[in-house]
């Protein structure tokens, strides 16, 4: 027998030599938190239970020649932290043996890094003396939505058009499958996505003259992939369609549909019949959120500039300060305390709203009121700045903090 993590052997009753085994436990924990593991790199590799329990570090270099491009680190489905440097000129993912949960992306020539696996997900600590660090959930490796057949449709008549049915989701990354409509719809920020369907039929079928295509919104559409079967003497049909890369608009549904002019009794069968939608860009994508973090420790000085940003790309603030933060210690008590938010073009300086804290003798005040002067949001073009101006009474506040929400654009 043998502990179930690190795989240390047990003392069993009766046990002759027992200091042998005791010298052993000890020698295996030492290892699990002392040792150091090197491995050279020329494509992926997987670490032995034995490896990943008893070395606490793992040293990861290129081979020769190194690798063509980033590598892959595999370790066993069990729970361990442990500590990796990516001495690979290139990137190093972490992750469970079998591409399941999430991942960790090490940069090339990082420094160490803590990272902690409960079996399925490998995640970073924060710990560590460098290296840039990406957590990779599975669902930023695919986003969108797969969903098939488990059971046959039909026999039914396809004359007019017959919208196929799923009823089991692989994968929904955003709760894109509609099961009322049997329809993937386009979840909120997506603006480009990929749809792909295939289809199945029993070979009874496959001599009928027959087109699968796709619907948005129960419609055609500009570029909708049509594949067609004309009668022949195969004995299987099997076909996929792919719309390619298209724009789209949330809340727009896709089906697959099948049409067989003059055929009856048609069966879809389950295996080989999918539908799938996967997202390729998102308005996050192209315009990825930015947040302005101020901190005044102390109480702050009154009618004064306390804090100045100024942009190095162009980044557009939310209108009415949608998303914006703000905390202080003390709060105001004696009525509320309005900071100006301002921007600066060329030393001068127009207010754009309020960060507003009301009547409060709480010992942590969250803001109460944000506004804007005007309902939009406001840009900021490179080299201008954003202002947070104290008023002439701050009352007992101190240790203000402010996140102010927005976009690159």
């Amino acid at each position: 027998m043998a502990s179930p993590i690190l795989g240390i052997p047990d003392l069993v009753t009766l046990q002759k030599e027992k200091v042998d085994t005791v010298n052993q436990q000890r020698d295996l924990l030492e290892a699990a938190g002392q040792d150091v593991l090197d491995l050279s790199f020329d494509a992926d590799k997987t670490l032995t239970a034995a490896e990943f329990n008893q070395n606490q570090v793992i040293r990861c270099t290129d081979s020769a020649p190194p690798p063509t491009g980033g590598v892959t680190l595999y370790v066993p489905a069990n729970k361990r932290d442990f500590t990796v440097k990516n001495d690979i000129t290139d990137d190093l993912t972490v992750r469970v043996v079998g591409d399941v949960g999430s991942a960790v992306i090490l940069a090339d020539g990082g420094g160490l890094v803590t990272l902690y696996s409960d079996g399925t997900n490998v995640e970073s600590s924060g710990g560590g003396s460098g290296g840039v660090v990406r957590n990779v959930t599975v669902e930023s490796l695919f986003r969108g939505a797969h969903v098939r057949k488990s059971v046959n449709q039909g026999p039914f008549d396809p004359d007019p058009a017959v919208t196929l049915t799923f009823n089991t989701v692989d994968l929904d990354t955003a709760s894109i499958f509609n099961d009322t409509n049997d329809s993937l719809v386009v979840p909120s920020g997506a603006i480009k996505v990929r749809i792909k369907a295939a289809i199945s039929l029993n070979s009874s079928d496959a001599s009928d003259d027959i087109l699968f295509s796709l619907e948005k919104d129960s419609a055609t559409f500009t570029g909708v992939p049509i594949s067609r079967h004309a009668a022949s003497s195969s004995n299987v049909l099997s076909t996929q369609i792919d719309t390619g890369v298209i724009e789209v608009t949330a809340g727009e549904e896709f089906t697959a549909t099948i049409l067989a002019v003059g055929e009856t009794s048609i069966t879809v069968t389950a295996a080989g019949t999918w539908l799938e939608m996967e997202i390729i860009e998102t308005d996050e994508d192209v315009f990825p959120p930015e947040e302005i973090h101020f901190f005044q420790h102390g109480a702050p000085a009154t009618s004064d500039d306390l804090f100045v940003k100024v942009f190095n790309r162009r980044t557009t603030i939310n209108d009415a300060l949608a998303g914006t933060e703000a905390r202080a210690i003390g709060g105001a008590n004696g009525g509320s305390v309005v900071y100006d938010v301002g921007r600066g073009i060329a030393g001068t300086v127009t207010k754009i709203g309020d960060i507003t804290f009301a009547d409060t003798t709480g010992a942590d005040a969250a803001h109460s009121a944000l506004s804007t002067v005007a309902s939009q949001p406001y840009v900021f073009e490179v080299g201008e700045y954003l202002v947070i101006t104290s008023p002439a009474d701050v009352q007992s506040m101190a240790d203000i903090s402010f996140d102010i929400a927005g976009f690159r654009s």
